[in-house]
């Protein structure tokens, strides 16, 4: 796990290959946002799958997002 776009970016980078999948929301600290980190995931591995997590709308998700990927809207809510 990380905490900024430039950590994820420095793990892809060192070997993309040890990763199965991306789970990453949207606004991170530093400078990048999920869905550049995705777009860089997606370079090496064409096929890893990803998942977006956004708190706003969904709206950029089309525009933005990587094809194929997915995305889950916070608040999640607990199920009993």
């Amino acid at each position: 796990m990380v905490i900024n776009a430039q950590e994820a970016i420095a793990e892809l980078e060192a070997d993309a290959s040890r990763f199965r999948a991306l789970l990453t929301d949207i606004r991170m600290t530093g400078d990048d946002t999920g869905w550049g980190v995705a777009r860089r995931a997606r370079g090496p591995q064409p096929t890893i799958p990803v998942i977006y997590m956004k708190g706003d709308s969904a709206e950029q998700w089309r525009a933005q997002g990587v094809p194929g990927s997915v995305l889950l809207q916070k608040p999640f809510v607990a199920l009993n």
